[in-house]
């Protein structure tokens, strides 16, 4: 297993903005796994037997929201072809400066300055949902930041390591493919699916060269 070497530039001349422009890779982990686990634990343990199976479902189904959160916001928002120049510059902050400088080790995950916030606000939009079930709302949260993790991971691996295993480089060449070869592709990053779904794999546009 080999890291690749850190390449990194400024995106703001306050040396305070500049850090908090970036994140370890390990402090996602530190902050949201005691979350998971908090949210998981009690939702589970507060829900009687008679929902357990529909817990389980609630949980898939949390999960697999992040993956459908993740994939929406990668295509239309990160690749956003702006016209004003607010725009241009907020693109290029969230999204394009990774485009442009790839194995900044230190911008492969969200900056806890953004997640947090976004976590809190996703729990209390959660909540408005009429769950008819109270355990179902700690539950699905859960299992959304859970995914959240997961994607943070995966794309910090993608980007700063080299492994010997088939799974992982067939995520590792998927992702890699949207950077340097179609953009306006394979959005999916901790999964292919609504690329699948949604035709965006680049292999409709292959068909018509």
């Amino acid at each position: 297993m080999e890291t690749t070497k850190n390449q990194t530039t400024r995106l703001y001349e306050n040396n305070v903005l500049e850090a908090l422009s970036r994140s370890p890779w390990w402090l996602p982990l530190v902050i949201f796994i005691p979350v998971v686990s908090y949210f998981s634990f009690e939702g589970f343990k507060s829900l009687s037997e008679e929902y357990l199976i529909e817990g389980g479902l609630v949980a898939v189904a949390g999960f697999m929201s992040w993956t459908l959160t993740e994939y929406l916001t990668h295509r239309f928002l990160f690749h956003y072809q702006a016209d004003s120049e607010f725009w241009k510059r907020f693109i290029y902050v969230v999204h394009g400066v990774h485009h442009d400088h790839p194995n900044d080790l230190t911008r492969l995950v969200f900056p806890v300055t953004v997640s947090i916030p976004l976590g809190v606000i996703v729990y209390f939009l959660f909540g408005l949902i009429p769950w008819g079930v109270d355990a179902f709302h700690p539950i699905f949260y859960s299992f959304y930041v859970l995914g959240y993790l997961c994607y943070d991971m995966i794309h910090f691996a993608t980007h700063a390591i080299s492994a010997e295993s088939k799974l992982f480089g067939a995520i590792k060449r998927y992702h890699m493919s949207h950077h340097y070869q179609k953009s306006n592709s394979k959005y999916g990053v901790s999964s292919g699916l609504w690329d699948f779904i949604f035709n965006s794999t680049g292999k409709k546009q292959d068909s018509k060269q």
